[in-house]
Formats: structure tokens, C-alpha cells, sequence
């Protein structure tokens, strides 16, 4: 596991490597300490669910990969938690997208 830290001394990074690639769990973190971003790589290939996050803590998207490539059903939302926009993607590429109101 490989961290880093701001000066303020909170954590900035938290992450795996192996063999000099990503592989685990990755996290980055604000200046403020709450979490930024949370996901997986595998083989230095982002790989199943990644969150992101606004700075009060609301998921502002799920997204997920295969092998480095976006595949599945993503959303993305505001920062009052209610869905935006959700969008497909088969091997990386664009399908289907549908977007909503506040």
C-alpha cells in the first residue's frame, strides 16, 4: 500500500501496486479529508465500480469498468444526491443516454 499525505498532514492518496502497475483499491482524498474518489484497478486497468464524490459527501457518479474500457450503466448526479444523468457504454463505447431535471 502506498500512501501520500497534504501538509496539513490528512491523507491525499491511498493506493496498491504490484509489479510497478496499480492493482487494488485506489483512493484520493480532498484537503479537507473527505473522500474524492474510490475505485479499482486491475493490472494498472481501471476495473469495476468507481465513485466520485462531492466534497459533502454525495456520490456525484457511478461508473464501471472493464479492462481499462467503460462498460455498463453509469449515473452521474447533483449535489443534492438526485440523479442527472445516467448513460450506457458497451466496450468503451457510447450508447444510450437519458438526462433529468433538478
Amino acid at each position: 500500500m502506498w500512501e501520500t499525505y497534504f501538509k496539513n498532514g490528512l491523507l491525499e492518496n491511498k493506493a496498491n501496486y504490484r509489479d510497478g502497475k496499480n492493482d487494488g483499491t485506489w483512493e484520493v482524498y480532498s484537503y479537507d479529508g473527505s473522500l474524492s474518489v474510490k475505485g479499482i484497478f486491475k493490472d494498472g486497468k481501471k476495473d469495476g465500480l468507481w465513485k466520485t464524490f462531492f466534497q459533502n459527501g454525495q456520490v456525484e457518479s457511478k461508473e464501471t469498468y472493464k479492462d481499462g474500457k467503460r462498460v455498463g450503466f453509469w449515473e452521474y448526479y447533483y449535489k443534492n444526491g438526485k440523479l442527472w444523468k445516467q448513460q450506457t457504454y458497451t466496450d468503451g463505447t457510447d450508447g444510450f443516454e437519458e438526462k433529468y431535471n433538478r
